[in-house]
């Protein structure tokens, strides 16, 4: 048998072996030019359109395409202030990135978003003289034709809502600047970075509440003011608009000084920071919204903290539902920023009425004859918040745990006189000159914010620990 002559069509191990890298490397070389054939025409079909459908000038400086590895990108964007404004481009980002398994993406079940990752993003966003947006200008002009109006069709199933899983999404470097034109005042919030981890739409990962914590610096003041947000966030089910998802969320402003806003003071910048008690302030937030059918059985729970650098210290619960919350500090800030307030948060002009109240006389004798300087509440927690004289201080220890169980004393409400909280309105919070300027005590404020804010995260943290998150994770 051994001297029977060889096949003469079989191939030997080594020739297979060469034939299959030939093929591999053919795919590969067939990959690679798909995807940067795809990705520059892609660019260009961009680049063309762009200014087109934004109606200024606009330019992306490249744009990747890999559809096997389910993954889009693109780099150096920019695009020009719309006709009518001027200043820097209304917005440059250096780069962004998606990846989306293919196989997931096609099954819908869910789609799954595995990261975003936005990074250099500066945005210049102008309100001109008659409070017209810059960004409403992009785009092109509504036409001229009258809209023909269309039979009404039959009325079809609506078509399910896709459920969507986001692993991550990471937004970072990013700033803004606000121009208010009409009033001569601008904002610019730096260093922007927001990241938001599991979070299921009309989905459930089994993997518990998803996270979302942001933090960025609002410079302008005496010093930068430090924003932190931390959140856990329950399922979100936009099909069922009655009811919001259970949540967690901690949130510290540190440092901000009333400076940045004196535009929108009322009555007047030195009056408003009289009655505040201060020029800048903390605000420290807890709040928890629970489970419920909808709105009206959804509860909330949790507690605020303002503290002034002038010493000044107010807090309070939070309680009430959805559907009629009781949030107290929207009557402090509705107050001093008045109709500014309501414009921002949307919560209306006179979104809770009787909070402070900055008396004329201030204007006149120099004396804070005000109303609401900080009436102090006592008995969360069982004696957490400590009033002397006035002065509220917190047992950090104490008010880690148990706020479902935690019982807050009334302090009537927020509008009566100074002298309950600081002495007589001489002696307490004192003339307008001596209220809203530095001494040694705003001077060490001011220097603290860092220490300040880290307090905040470990008893954020620790709160988180603390607290079961409500209904089931």
């Amino acid at each position: 048998m051994s001297n029977l002559p060889k096949d003469q069509n079989a191939e030997s191990p080594k020739k297979k072996f060469g034939c299959l890298k030939t093929g591999l490397l053919v795919l590969v070389v067939l990959a690679i030019v798909v995807h940067f054939t795809l990705s520059g025409i892609a660019k260009n079909v961009a680049n063309k359109q762009l200014p087109k459908q934004l109606q200024t000038e606009a330019e992306i400086g490249g744009l990747n395409l890999s559809l096997l590895l389910g993954r889009v990108g693109l780099r150096d964007l920019h695009i020009a202030q719309p006709e009518g404004f001027e200043g820097d481009e209304l917005l440059k980002l250096d780069s962004l990135s998606i990846k989306v398994p293919p196989v997931k993406a096609a099954k819908r079940n869910p789609l799954e978003l595995s990261k975003l990752h936005l990074q250099g993003l500066s945005l210049n966003l102008i309100s001109d003289t008659n409070q017209v947006m810059n960004v409403t200008k992009l785009g092109p002009p509504p036409s001229e034709e009258p809209e023909v109006e269309e039979p009404e069709a039959e009325t079809a199933e609506a078509a399910e809502p896709m459920p969507i899983w986001i692993n991550e999404i990471l937004l970072e470097k990013i700033n803004v600047q606000f121009q208010d034109l009409a009033k001569e005042w601008d904002i610019t919030v730096q260093d922007l970075r927001l990241k938001l981890e599991n979070i299921q739409i009309d989905y459930n990962s089994g993997k518990g509440p998803g996270w979302v914590t942001a933090n960025f610096i609002i410079p302008g003041g005496r010093e930068d003011a430090k924003v932190k947000l931390m959140a856990k966030v329950a399922p979100i089910s936009p099909s069922n608009p009655d009811r919001n998802p259970p949540m967690q969320l901690a949130m510290a402003i540190i440092g901000f000084d009333l400076g940045i806003v004196d535009p929108f003071l009322q009555p007047s910048p030195m009056a408003a920071k009289t009655a505040f008690g201060g020029s800048a302030f903390d605000f420290i937030l807890f709040l928890e919204v629970g489970d419920g059918k909808d709105h009206t059985e959804q509860g909330i729970n949790g507690h605020f903290e303002l503290t002034t650098n002038r010493g000044t210290k107010l807090d309070d619960k939070l309680s009430g539902t959805f559907a009629e919350p009781v949030l107290p500090f929207t009557t402090l800030f509705a107050d001093i920023l008045g109709n500014q307030f309501g414009r921002v948060t949307k919560l209306g002009a006179n979104a809770a009425k009787g909070g402070l109240e900055a008396g004329k006389a201030v204007a006149g004798t120099g004396v804070a004859a005000v109303k609401g300087a900080g009436k102090t509440v006592t008995g969360f927690a069982g004696g957490v918040f400590k009033s002397a004289k006035g002065v509220v201080t917190l047992d950090k220890d104490a008010a880690l745990g148990g706020m479902k169980d935690a019982t807050i004393g009334t302090a009537g409400n927020l509008t009566d006189t100074v002298k309950d909280t600081a002495g007589t309105a001489a002696e307490g919070v004192g003339n307008t000159a001596g209220a809203v300027t530095g001494n040694t005590q705003s001077d060490l404020w001011f220097t603290q914010i860092d220490e300040r804010m880290e307090t905040f995260e470990a008893d954020a943290t620790a709160w988180f620990e603390a607290n079961p998150f409500p209904g089931s994770e």
